[in-house]
This record gives C-alpha cells, sequence and structure tokens, in this order.
C-alpha cells in the first residue's frame, strides 16, 4: 500500500470514529459489529482471490 492509500485509509477511518463518537453506546456497538464483518468479508474475497488466480495460474502452466 502506497503512502496517498495509507494517508486516505487514516482518513476514512478517522471520519468513522468521529461519527461513531456521536452515537450512544449501543449503536456504536453497532457500528463495530458492522466494521467487523466488513473485515472479515475483505478477509474472505482476498484468499478467494488469490485462490482463484493460483489456479488459473496452474492451468496456464
Amino acid at each position: 500500500m502506497d503512502n496517498t492509500a495509507r494517508i486516505n485509509e487514516i482518513h476514512r477511518l478517522n471520519e468513522i470514529l468521529d461519527g461513531a463518537s456521536k452515537l450512544p453506546l449501543e449503536c456504536q456497538e453497532h457500528v463495530l459489529a458492522v466494521i467487523r464483518g466488513m473485515i472479515f468479508t475483505r478477509e474472505i474475497t482476498k484468499k478467494e482471490f488469490e485462490k482463484e488466480k493460483k489456479q488459473n495460474e496452474a492451468r496456464t502452466n
């Protein structure tokens, strides 16, 4: 990840934190659950992409 992407990621995280901190605690817990779900989904998607990429490389070799 290049420097610009990392800075953009930090800005997004700060926006999420700023917005979530204004919510009641119960709502903050829901926001956290959604973010955890998003992270889980991203990790699964990355693993599936890598798996598919390896399969495609094996087919071409």
